[in-house]
């Protein structure tokens, strides 16, 4: 049966009869003006599809995709595309995923049916099908997806968005500002967890759509829109989901909005900005979600980059507490460590952002410090876990080129912060070390940023202030003597001899670090304890071996061990020294070998040819 003629006679009167709203709470499903235009068969599912249970729904819905793909444009589409958009938006974000993957097939069946026909009907449909691509159930948003990718080419489909983000906007804007769990769903027939579910599905979908179109309309555009973003963007009501203590998927939401505007259009809050940084500063550093970590930062570090007056924000004119001792609380809570990986790389570029003012100030610095040593307390990682171990390295290296960073800052802004600078640099050292030797399992990785922490320090006092690195060496030497006649012996050994082979600006601190070598390997022949001796000259052998054989200490450890009754790791070492020496003098020779042939290779000069032609 076809669709009656009321339609065709009018249907720009049937449409906007059919699009409007539909209320939210009825057993079931007010039909739309005009549905008894409809044939029966369409009518029958349609109301079968205002039922509260979701079975009748599933089954409606089955049918209706079934009527799509046998009927054409004039035996029924066209009625049924009428009649879908208000059905769409009410269903596309229903609690039970199943009827959302129903309602996805049958709007990806119908859309694709009706193709250039759906243009005068797009703008009713486009909000809830943009939001649905980010449904948090990839099946149906991949599926709403491809319908529109199915119906717009490429080549067209930032038309699409740029001619509908009007409407786009409007719809989002409601959601996030205006609709509630209440008016969203009917708390006659939903309980609490469903109405809270389908408004953070629909709250968090519109920002999806929000950010969608900001990343894919031209410029120009968007800014024809500038009231409307204003008074979204402006409105406290909208930006509080950041701070949403109940669902992820919200949160996440904002950051992504947040960072799409500052990568695409940071002007577009060049006049309300101050209530997206308020909103945001104030909630992120709760993050507990380590799955958001990397949007959170991303939002922080944008918003940062474009506008970094926001760190110096007052609220209501009142002395607010200030955003950076909300970091460091974080710092300090150990949420860092729930995502090391993201949140410790993170923090740098959250400093080289930072207003001068903020981050020159060296009592920040001391705070920043404290903070991020505090949250090394704190981890849920089982010890010894590979997590463990990425929390301890993560922490390390965070550690260490923050402040390569912000020495570097200091002393290249006034030579007076050389004594702040020596006593900041011998604090934090000094409590790296102690962290490297509690934590000497991941000890070969860790040593990696803190032997750049010295090469950075070698560079700085030959630039800078000469008295920096003696400073902090004559700390790091007496620390590294005191434990390396204990369980550290390897550890310290491999750090102090890694730092040995420094060279650029850190020759001086490798120059140190072999004098402190040699300074091992006198205890390691002079100690009385028997079992010091063993354990340095081990691991002076093997991982000094330069200094061991070329400086003499051979002859005396294979002398020391024979006297502690290891005649046998006498031996070896004699044996080691052997292969050491052929090694060197092999490495030599085709040094040697090389260059001759390099040098005989060479063109004679001009000059050396007229001689021998003379």
């Amino acid at each position: 049966m076809s669709a009656i003629n009321a339609f065709k006679a009018n249907p720009a009167l049937a449409f906007s009869q059919l699009s409007r709203p539909l209320p939210s709470g009825p057993t079931t499903e007010v039909a739309p003006a005009g549905i008894e235009q409809i044939d029966g068969r369409l009518a029958s599912q349609i109301k079968r599809l205002g039922k509260n249970d979701s079975t009748t729904k599933i089954r409606a819905l089955f049918e209706l995709k079934s009527y799509a793909t046998e009927h054409t444009w004039e035996t029924g589409l066209e009625g049924m595309l009428l009649a879908w958009p208000p059905l769409f938006k009410r269903h596309i974000f229903d609690p039970d995923r199943r009827v959302r993957v129903a309602v996805a097939g049958v709007h990806s069946v119908l859309v694709k049916r009706c193709g250039k026909r759906l243009a005068p009907n797009l703008k009713p449909l486009i909000g809830p099908w943009v939001a649905s691509f980010y449904d948090p159930h990839k099946e149906v948003g991949k599926a709403s997806r491809l319908a529109f990718e199915l119906v717009f080419p490429e080549s067209k489909r930032t038309e699409a968005y740029s001619y509908c983000l009007r409407e786009i906007l409007e719809y989002a804007q409601d959601n996030i500002v205006n609709q509630t769990k209440e008016s969203l769903s009917d708390p006659r027939f939903s309980d609490a967890e469903e109405m809270r579910t389908k408004y953070e599905h629909v709250v968090g979908a519109s920002f999806g759509a929000l950010t969608l179109v900001i990343e894919e309309v031209p410029k120009d555009r968007l800014t024809e829109e500038q009231a409307t973003f204003d008074e979204l963007l402006g409105n406290r009501e909208a930006i509080k989901f950041v701070g949403s203590t109940e669902s992820t998927f919200m949160r996440r939401s904002v950051y992504r909005l947040i960072r799409i505007i500052m990568l695409k259009c940071p002007e577009l809050v060049r006049d309300t900005y101050r209530v997206m940084a308020q909103a945001l500063l104030s909630n992120c550093f709760a993050e507990a979600d380590p799955n958001a970590h990397g949007d959170m930062w991303d939002a922080v570090l944008l918003l940062t980059k474009s506008y970094p007056q926001v760190w110096a924000i007052d609220e209501g004119g009142k002395k607010a507490k200030s955003v950076a001792s909300r970091l460091f609380e974080f710092l300090g809570s150990g949420k860092c460590r729930l995502a090391p990986t993201i949140s410790y790389p993170s923090i740098l570029a959250l400093l080289a952002n930072l207003p001068p003012a903020i981050v020159d100030d060296m009592s920040f610095q001391a705070a920043f410090g404290d903070a991020l040593w505090k949250g090394a307390s704190t981890t849920g990682a089982e010890p010894g876990s590979r997590a463990y171990h990425q929390e301890n390295v993560g922490l390390v290296s965070a550690i260490c080129e923050c402040f390569s960073f912000l020495w570097a800052r200091a002393l290249k802004a006034s030579a007076d912060n050389t004594v702040a600078v020596g006593k900041a640099a011998s604090k934090e050292v000094d409590r790296l070390w102690h962290f490297y030797l509690q934590h000497s399992e991941s000890f070969e990785e860790m040593a990696v940023p803190i032997v750049k922490l010295y090469e950075k320090i070698g560079t700085l006092s030959i630039k800078y202030a000469p008295e920096l690195l003696e400073k902090v060496w004559t700390h790091a030497s007496w620390f590294a003597l005191q434990r390396v006649i204990g369980d550290g012996t390897h550890p310290i050994v491999y750090l102090i001899t890694q730092i040995m082979q420094l060279g650029g600006g850190g020759v001086l601190v490798a120059d140190s670090a072999r004098k402190l070598v040699v300074g091992f390997c006198l205890l390691a022949v002079q100690s009385e304890d028997k079992g010091i001796s063993q354990r340095l000259i081990q691991a002076l052998s093997q991982l000094a071996p330069d200094v061991v054989f070329q400086e003499g200490f051979s002859a005396k450890f294979s002398a020391r061990l024979e006297g502690i009754g290891s005649q046998q790791e006498a031996i070896d070492l004699v044996v080691s020294r052997a292969q050491y020496l052929a090694d060197t003098s092999v490495a030599s020779a085709a040094q040697s070998i090389d260059a001759f042939i390099e040098s005989s290779m060479q063109p004679e000069s001009d000059a050396g040819w007229r001689t021998v032609a003379g």
